[in-house]
């Protein structure tokens, strides 16, 4: 799996072109006009789902302050518009139905999914608060 490499633009045209019988031209068509299409459905209506595959949607993050890593001097971070997949289990369907025919496993309510998540974000800010013992000095952090 160390070879392995993530397919670029040219070779999905290629794909289709070959799978479906058109030029390479044609299938970089469809998928320009499937990216204008997304645009304009986001622009619309603030989503664009493409069935049994991903569901996109804008969020609008607001105007915050932040903290520059390097010097610690405190930054304001402007607000923004993104686009985002609508929620992590949908991403995770996807991957679930790509990665292998076998079964996924015991299905998991999106409660006890977000529980764990929760428990295990928990912990992790509980360590980060523990002093540095190795070293005997505790860990800075920029308030």
């Amino acid at each position: 799996m160390a070879d392995a490499r993530r397919m670029g633009k040219s070779e999905l045209f290629s794909h289709f072109a070959e799978r479906f019988e058109v030029k390479r031209t044609q299938a970089r068509e469809f998928f320009d006009e499937l990216t204008a299409l997304a645009e304009k459905e986001l622009k619309r209506s603030g989503e664009f789902v493409l069935p049994g595959m991903v569901k996109l949607v804008v969020q609008k993050r607001k105007a915050r302050m932040g903290r520059n890593p390097a010097t610690g001097e405190a930054i304001k971070i402007p607000a923004k518009t993104v686009v985002m997949p609508a929620s992590p289990s949908s991403s995770r369907m996807l991957c679930c139905r790509a990665s292998s025919s076998h079964h996924p496993g015991p299905a998991r309510s999106p409660q006890s999914t977000d529980r764990r998540l929760s428990l295990a974000r928990a912990a992790w800010r509980r360590r980060d608060r523990q002093p540095l013992r190795a070293l005997g000095e505790e860990k800075k952090v920029f308030k």
